[in-house]
């Protein structure tokens, strides 16, 4: 007899059948208990979201069943703009991906969107010199900054993108964190500490991500990441690392999540999920002013 519904277990007669009493017992508590944790928190990896768990006031769901908040496939291009006043209006909350050309970008975005082409790559590298706005929803954004660092732009489009850049990040006021992807092959280069720079002194929270991590074994992925830990330990608790792949769906959990509490309007600490790309070391979310 099933003790939850007061019926007979599916396929057992109510006398046992052929089970013996041992194995008619242990088969009852399995489904009892299954049937428990799917009213507390729903099918495992059914099409419904999990129930979540408290970490603060933000709520993330229950683990191997993670869902995020935010539906990033729901992302959508809005504009492109060549001077930070063009930019539309400075509400709501939004999250910038910035880094090297080639660094693998617009690849991450693509990821989070699930699409192959919402942001799209310059064919000549670091020509690209308009920021991108993908909206998620009314109040929250992506935002994809001009790539950095190719040998052969001139100084006068190295001045436009350090104006242009630098003035995104010291005068956007619904900006609440920027990703700066590095190639884990050549991470941490001087645009790279320049750029960490400005955010620092803006006091914007950071999250480095080493891209393209299925280009190494695990065992040097784990020792670049433990460099670039070393490396970001100057900017103190706004900074953490984390690796990732587009390819191989590396950290995209973890990206999520980072990107769910600084999109999320009452978002305070954020959950470290084992494994090799759980890597958000700072404790909580950190604005400018604070």
């Amino acid at each position: 007899m099933n003790l939850i519904n007061g019926t007979c277990t599916p396929g057992i007669g109510a006398t046992g059948g052929s089970m013996t009493a041992g194995r008619l017992h242990r088969s009852t508590r399995r489904q009892d208990r299954r049937q428990v944790e799917t009213a507390e928190h729903g099918p495992p990896f059914g099409r419904h979201r999990p129930s979540p768990v408290a970490f603060g006031r933000v709520s993330y769901p229950c683990a191997g069943a993670v869902v995020p908040m935010v539906d990033y496939r729901q992302a959508r291009f809005v504009t492109s703009v060549a001077a930070v006043r063009r930019l539309p209006s400075d509400h709501g909350r939004e999250v910038a991906f910035a880094g090297r050309s080639n660094a693998g970008k617009s690849s991450a975005i693509n990821a989070l969107a699930g699409r192959r082409r919402l942001a799209h790559t310059s064919r000549t590298p670091g020509r690209t010199r308009l920021i991108n706005i993908f909206e998620l929803d009314d109040e929250r954004r992506l935002v994809d900054l001009p790539g950095y660092g190719y040998a052969k732009v001139s100084r006068s489009m190295s001045r436009e993108w350090g104006s242009l850049v630098g003035g995104y990040l010291e005068l956007r006021e619904s900006l609440v964190g920027v990703v700066v992807l590095m190639d884990i092959r050549h991470p941490f280069t001087e645009l790279d500490e320049q750029l960490l720079d400005w955010c620092h002194a803006a006091k914007l929270p950071v999250l480095a991500v080493l891209t393209k991590a299925d280009k190494l074994s695990r065992a040097r992925r784990a020792a670049a990441l433990t460099e670039v830990r070393g490396l970001l330990s100057r900017y103190g608790d706004r900074a953490c690392a984390m690796v990732f792949s587009a390819t191989k769906q590396i950290g995209r959990r973890e990206l999520e999540e980072r990107l769910d509490a600084w999109l999320d309007a009452d978002s305070e600490p954020v959950p470290v999920h084992p494994g090799e790309g759980a890597t958000v070391i700072d404790g909580k979310r950190v604005l400018r002013g604070e």
